[in-house]
């Protein structure tokens, strides 16, 4: 039992560095990402409202600890957002 409760706590002591928001953050340099998608791919993704704000939502990404992302149902926050967010990683 003893053990249980040191491995518990090395594990939140790692989940608290992990979600520690007081690392310094890079000054606004503007960040910019090249990322190739296939013409069908593009011709759809083009007509969803949530493509416009692309780099406003990844700036506030990099700029941000938590991000709150509101839409209409089908602008593309679920399919684009994480798409664009992995792309950059």
């Amino acid at each position: 039992m003893g053990q249980d409760r040191t491995d518990e706590n090395h594990n939140s002591n790692e989940l608290n560095n992990l979600l520690d928001s007081s690392a310094p953050r890079p000054s606004n340099v503007p960040t910019v990402v090249h990322v190739y998608r296939p013409s069908e791919v593009e011709d759809k993704r083009k007509d969803l409202p949530i493509v416009m704000m692309e780099q406003e939502i990844m700036e506030a990404i990099n700029d941000c600890s938590s991000v709150i992302i509101c839409g209409e149902t089908g602008c593309g926050k679920t399919t684009q957002v994480p798409q664009v967010s992995l792309s950059d990683a």
